[in-house]
């Protein structure tokens, strides 16, 4: 039986600018929690940044 892809990773993911600094919300509290590549990546878009693994 093959697994399933759960699109979630053992290590968190976070959103990072392209000189390393760790994004952050409006509320000022750090992007660095995801779960998975998809979820980051979709939050930095809307900063201009980058998905990194923590």
């Amino acid at each position: 039986m093959a697994r399933k892809f759960t699109k979630t990773d053992v290590r968190p993911w976070r959103a990072a600018t392209r000189q390393g600094k760790t994004l952050r919300g409006k509320d000022g509290k750090p992007l660095n929690t995801f779960k998975g590549y998809a979820d980051a990546q979709k939050a930095a878009d809307k900063f201009d940044g980058v998905a990194v693994r923590v």
